[in-house]
């Protein structure tokens, strides 16, 4: 009788973590959009965001005309404060630099398409996105949703350390290979992050998109994908290398993969709320804002 119940509890143990596992999977596909979407990417000659009205300081004007945005996209709103307490200083950074930089062209043959699901991510931010990761930053301790972030951040050391050697980066790569050692042993497995305390450590964030471009290959063509955001046809292939090069492909089944990117997706997007709506409020059409500023953050990673 015991051996039977025995069975019985570990039936329902496994159910129930299968069921946790496609519950995670869906959120992962659906919140992906905003770590690439929030932070975007561009197309043909356009503009200077910088003519637009400044990303924080205008977030209490809406813009009077927006060309694409979901009437009913904004259902509240974060007062000027408020959202500066959320806004990542080294994310601000990156923009204030990318203002200044040249205007790039970049093809948008599919600018109809691409716009179709802007709106699409846009209202997957807003619905499901911004819910989830709220009730997620209420729910989970930041020390805990700090030191996971940092553990997933150590494993894909491989891939940083991998790229920074194709790009003849090899100081670089050793600094990659110091954070990687230093967090593993130090920081206990990574959930610590001992050598950001240390200037020399700092890193790039090297991936197979950068790679590519300093081998010479052009960005091809802007595209938005549906629940990933803003990219170019370049920097998609990179993104599927890089997955090679990424310990938890191996280490983890189809399953478990999936969820551990629905997990670290939701923790990243808990550290970013307020961004996207800081960026989208402050322009006259988000698609192009959007698009130029990832232009330009990604060129200026690059030329680094």
């Amino acid at each position: 009788m015991m051996k039977k119940r025995y069975f019985i509890t570990a039936d329902l143990q496994v159910d129930k973590k299968q069921t946790l596992l496609s519950a995670g999977l869906i959120i992962g596909l659906i919140l992906t959009l905003l770590l690439m979407s929030g932070c975007a990417h561009r197309t043909q000659s356009v503009a200077p965001v910088k003519s637009e009205t400044p990303v924080v300081e205008s977030q209490a004007t809406p813009s009077t005309a927006p060309v694409f945005e979901p009437a009913d996209s904004v259902e509240e709103t974060e007062s000027v404060e408020e959202i500066g307490d959320e806004f990542d200083d080294s994310f601000a950074d990156d923009f204030e630099e990318s203002f200044e930089e040249e205007q790039i062209a970049v093809a948008d043959p599919l600018e109809p398409v691409n716009r179709v699901f802007f709106t699409f991510n846009d209202k997957l931010y807003f619905w499901v996105f911004k819910p989830v990761a709220k009730t997620f930053k209420v729910v989970v301790p930041e020390e805990i949703r700090t030191s996971t972030g940092n553990a997933l951040d150590n494993i894909k050391a491989p891939i940083r350390i991998t790229n920074s050697l194709l790009q003849g980066k090899f100081k670089q790569a050793g600094t990659e290979f110091g954070r990687f050692f230093i967090n593993s042993t130090v920081g206990v497995m990574g959930f610590g992050d001992p050598a950001a305390e240390h200037p020399f450590f700092e890193h790039d964030r090297e991936d197979l998109g950068q790679t590519l471009a300093v081998w010479g290959i052009k960005d091809g063509i802007y595209l938005v994908l549906p629940f990933l955001g803003p990219t170019t046809l370049r920097d998609t292939v990179g993104t599927v290398g890089d997955r090679f090069l990424n310990p938890m492909t191996y280490g983890l089944d189809g399953t478990e993969s999936l969820g551990v990117k629905a997990y670290e997706t939701v923790n990243g997007l808990s550290f970013r709320l307020g961004q996207y709506e800081a960026l989208k409020e402050g322009s006259l059409d988000p698609y192009v804002f959007i698009k130029n500023a990832y232009l330009q953050i990604r060129q200026d990673k690059i030329s680094k």
